[in-house]
């Protein structure tokens, strides 16, 4: 054969790429023991593998991966091929589909990718792997970026759960170190803070508030000062972050792995009988363990599939939109997740102790180690990305799901104080109210003080006789009043004549003598 017709499409050269010393010796040989005409197999599973129709005969197509290989080597070994499709044409086991016509050597050979599976080895034989399928997760584009609000976007969900918990038992902690050191230096009343000023104190601080609490102690000077500090260093970080989400913020989706699908109960969806349906029959398979759980669920659908395949969905989709002139921001309707699921090896197949592996392997080896199957795959792909995961480099203006929170934080804010004050006006009424109740127990209960009577002694008939007479009121008074220690003297506390006020007149003293009381 002339090496200028051996070139097919005027890209690759079989006798180049066989670099093999004896392959010309054994080119006569390999011809000899391979029929002329090959039955094959395969499956339509576009771009891998695809087949139509010409003059009511099953034809491959070459601008498949696996059929574009297969013409390269039936060329180099000038066969012909005659395909047979399976019953069900689906991948299958040892009793039907693609791998039950191998295991009953109904066929020489599968030209398919085919999802190489450790269980199928005592029925069919693998070729060497031709490159490993990334199997990934398309979606309907979400409104808005996993990262969350923009207000709470600077730190992640744990950095808020501690921040909390600070300020929550921040002020505990402080009053209790104040309160032992008041008990240490013998209830001494320097910096004797309550319990509420120490909590008002962190609330404060963190909110920029300020504070009337001015430590006089060096040891509360340096533990206000910590919080401080604290609340000064993290207060620069969100502020700086903030800037940086608001200026440079990604989208990122919700999803990065199997397991974030699983968790958040999202029902997902591939097609029957292709790779990640094959995949998740081999028990084996540690990375779809949780989506092997999760099979029956029904949630929101998630589409799990063939990374290059999904790039062309989208592109159609796409191109279709710009036809039907739809408006840019409605063109990008589904995006890919970025990290890859599991990455599935595909090979061709041929039944148990084929004749025609060893000569088939080598020059798929060849293929495989000098990348021509990569530049296929690379090939099919779109030049430029449609509807990457950051559609475009101007951010748009800040809207309400950036902004609610401020606003929510208003109204809950408004809502606290206004039940904070309700609650005060009920608790003072409260107060009151029992204050009058216990007044008027107190007078209920009170007695009257019993009246005594008076005796004079005098040197008259009536000596001898108790005086039933009353004394004069005021003085009865004096007597029933009570005594109060004012500056450390001893004072009597009397109502005036005309009960107009009180005065105070000192007892056990000459001065009391001064006061006269008039009836």
């Amino acid at each position: 054969m002339d090496k200028k017709n051996n070139k097919i499409n005027g890209e690759f050269d079989l006798d180049v790429i066989d670099l093999s010393t004896t392959a010309q010796n054994l080119k006569s040989k390999d011809e000899n023991s391979l029929p002329k005409v090959m039955k094959i197999t395969t499956l339509d599973m576009s771009p891998y593998s695809s087949i139509y129709e010409l003059n009511g005969k099953t034809m491959g197509n070459v601008t498949s991966y696996a059929f574009y290989i297969f013409d390269l080597i039936s060329k180099k070994f000038n066969i012909t091929y005659e395909i047979v499709m399976p019953d069900q044409k689906i991948l299958g086991d040892h009793k039907k589909g693609v791998i039950g016509l191998l295991h009953e050597r109904k066929v020489d050979m599968a030209v398919a990718f085919l999802p190489i599976n450790p269980d199928m080895h005592p029925y069919i034989s693998y070729s060497p792997m031709l490159t490993q399928i990334e199997l990934k997760a398309m979606m309907r584009r979400p409104d808005n970026s996993a990262i969350g609000s923009g207000l709470l976007a600077p730190f992640t969900k744990q950095v808020w759960i501690l921040i909390v918990i600070a300020v929550i038992i921040s002020g505990p902690i402080f009053f209790g170190i104040i309160f032992l050191r008041s008990c240490l230096w013998k209830n001494s009343k320097t910096d004797n803070y309550t319990f509420l000023q120490c909590a008002w104190f962190t609330y404060g601080a963190i909110l920029k508030q300020g504070s009337t609490i001015i430590p006089k102690t060096d040891s509360n000077r340096v533990l206000f000062a910590s919080w401080w500090i604290f609340i000064t260093i993290l207060t620069s970080f969100y502020t700086a972050n903030l800037t940086a989400f608001l200026t440079l913020a990604e989208f990122t989706l919700p999803y990065k792995s199997i397991t974030d699908i699983v968790n958040d109960k999202r029902m997902w969806s591939s097609t029957s009988e292709h790779y990640i349906d094959y995949a998740l029959k081999q028990l084996k398979i540690k990375e779809l363990e949780n989506l092997t759980k999760s099979y029956e669920n029904n949630y929101e659908k998630i589409y799990l599939g063939d990374g290059n395949h999904f790039q062309q969905m989208i592109k159609e989709d796409y191109l279709k939109d710009v036809r039907a002139n739809k408006p840019q921001k409605y063109r990008c309707k589904f995006v890919i997740m970025p990290e890859i699921i599991y990455k599935q090896p595909v090979a061709f197949a041929y039944p148990k102790g084929s004749l025609y592996q060893e000569k088939f392997d080598k020059l798929l080896r060849n293929l495989v180690q000098f990348g021509i199957i990569k530049h296929l795959e690379q090939r099919k792909l779109p030049l430029v990305p449609y509807c990457p995961l950051k559609l475009s480099d101007n951010e748009p203006g800040l809207n309400m799901n950036n902004l609610s929170l401020p606003f929510k934080i208003l109204a809950g804010g408004l809502t606290l104080a206004t039940l904070t004050f309700i609650c005060e006006k009920i608790g003072f009424h409260v107060s009151q109210i029992y204050k009058r109740r216990h007044n008027n127990k107190k007078r209920v209960f009170t007695r009257n003080p019993q009246i005594l009577p008076l005796v004079c002694p005098a040197n008259n008939d009536f000596d001898n006789q108790p005086s039933t007479s009353n004394p004069s009121p005021t003085r009865q008074s004096v007597s029933m009043n009570k005594k109060i220690i004012y500056n450390g003297r001893e004072y009597l506390e009397i109502d005036t004549p005309r009960r107009t006020g009180k005065r105070l007149i000192p007892t056990r003293s000459l001065s009391a003598l001064l006061f006269q009381y008039n009836e």
